[in-house]
């Protein structure tokens, strides 16, 4: 039998932890007397889906020794899938016991959740990652768009891809940087420089708090210095990154103490 068994307790031990207990509330289905790579439970697939997927995903086994399974339920009666799932391909022995090669993918109707897990024979290739990737970006846009059967098979396909090397993935819309764009921190320095400015012509400097900041780019030939009158102020650089403002103080002392035009 496949060795589910430790990913099983893994879970199950994690779980237990952060959540105190766990009752179970949901059995695992018998296994079916006659091996099937598709237990639609729930009924999502017409008998012409099922029909499909169950003889693609046989051809798969027979020719890779791999065994995808595909089960569908109404609910998971609070159960967590997770866990639920790793019991479930233990339960069944899903795979080859010396190769720990199995695979479920589990489909929770109500509950609008989906699972796979894998056994230790596959994980090389199916990591978490992987999985988290081919369900949201290949599997859930298709069952979003009403068809679980496009979802499953399009989903199948890319582990299929996964495992032969071969799988590129979605394109991917180009990740936002989380810095401060250039353009944006000179904006902020210059609009700073100008509150500071305004706020020392109406007060008159009565608060004797002054900070200098400077930052020093290119070797001195671009500098920034400015005075804070006000606490209150400093506040500004919430947003900023603390690594910036402790560079921005290191160069500015730095700075003042090569040339001497820094005043208090």
């Amino acid at each position: 039998m496949p060795q589910f068994t430790k990913r099983f307790q893994l879970i199950f031990l994690f779980f237990l932890v952060f959540s105190g207990f766990i009752y179970a509330q949901r059995d695992v289905p018998p296994k079916p007397a006659e091996e099937t790579s598709v237990y639609d439970e729930a009924d999502i697939l017409s008998s012409s889906e099922e029909s499909r997927l169950k003889q693609k995903l046989v051809n798969y086994a027979d020719t890779t020794s791999t065994q995808i399974v595909i089960a569908t339920i109404e609910s998971l009666q609070g159960e967590y899938e997770g866990v639920y799932a790793a019991e479930w391909a233990q339960e069944w022995g899903i795979g080859q016991s010396e190769k720990d090669n199995g695979l479920l993918i589990l489909v929770a109707e109500n509950d609008r959740k989906i699972w796979i897990t894998t056994g230790y024979g596959l994980e090389e290739y199916m990591t978490d990652a992987r999985s988290k990737q081919i369900i949201e970006q290949i599997i859930l846009p298709e069952f979003r768009s009403g068809s679980y059967y496009n979802g499953l098979d399009a989903g199948t396909t890319a582990i299929f891809q996964v495992l032969a090397g071969t799988f590129e993935g979605t394109p991917q819309r180009r990740s936002q940087s989380n810095g401060i764009p250039v353009q944006l921190l000179v904006m902020g320095i210059i609009l700073l420089v100008i509150i500071v400015s305004l706020a020392n012509k109406n007060k008159g400097g009565r608060n004797k708090f002054r900070m200098t900041i400077q930052t020093n780019i290119s070797n001195s030939l671009f500098h920034f210095q400015i005075k804070f009158n006000y606490l209150p102020l400093l506040l500004l650089f919430g947003s900023f990154p603390p690594n910036l403002l402790i560079l921005y103080v290191k160069l500015s002392i730095k700075y003042c103490s090569k040339t001497s035009s820094c005043v208090s």
